[in-house]
């Protein structure tokens, strides 16, 4: 699960505690130690680690503030942490689950227009991030995602240990949410040593001739 949650939450349609908080802050992991020291005083220590737009990171810590976590910096500044980004009011897919149904965009996510598939007294639908481990997903990803239900193997994303990695993203059917799917990782080569010649009897007797006939003659 990608973020810590009230275990009354049902989701985005569903009635109950609609608390959450995403495991991703700015580009910096929120770890279980982190996420007890905000629920238990209200805020964290100032933390390194934190991403800028530019790459550049910051220390800063999180707080509850107006039933939000906000993030301010050693400086006293509020940074937000939504992602904003260009805009396009075209179609840009179908909906996985409703060929009747389409896919745009808002400014932080891809969705479909409206809610397509009922699973038991739970609503789903398609919605993904347009920015998945700091890494952007175009247009033209995902109409490939959307037709083949997974991406081609994309590169640049960031894990929480700030380390790049690539795989595919895929669409699990049962839930409409996406995953990660990795190249199977194989055992380095083991060198193979050099044969050692055979010993057979015609090779004893070659090497005996050989022998001889590097002698001196007397």
């Amino acid at each position: 699960m990608r973020f810590y949650a009230c275990e009354a939450n049902q989701g985005k349609d569903g009635e109950g505690c609609s608390f959450i908080v995403w495991k991703d802050k700015n580009g910096r992991y929120i770890d279980t130690r982190t996420m007890s020291e905000l629920l238990e005083k209200g805020e964290t220590d100032y933390l390194e680690g934190f991403k800028g737009s530019g790459k550049q990171t910051y220390k800063a810590k999180l707080r509850f503030q107006n039933n939000t976590v906000e993030l301010e910096t050693d400086n006293g500044t509020v940074v937000s942490d939504a992602v904003s980004l260009p805009v396009s009011d075209e179609i840009l897919g179908v909906c996985p689950f409703d060929k009747n149904c389409h896919v745009t965009e808002n400014a932080s996510s891809y969705q479909c227009q409206q809610i397509c598939v009922q699973n038991g007294s739970h609503k789903k639908g398609f919605t993904m991030p347009r920015v998945i481990c700091q890494r952007p997903i175009s247009h033209e990803e995902l109409a490939y995602f959307l037709e083949h239900g997974r991406t081609e193997l994309l590169e640049n994303f960031i894990s929480k240990y700030n380390k790049p990695f690539k795989g595919y993203v895929v669409l699990n059917p049962s839930t409409g949410r996406y995953g990660f799917e990795f190249m199977p990782r194989f055992p380095k080569a083991v060198a193979s040593a050099t044969p050692s010649p055979v010993t057979t009897e015609a090779n004893i007797s070659a090497q005996a001739a050989a022998s001889a006939e590097a002698k001196p003659k007397r």
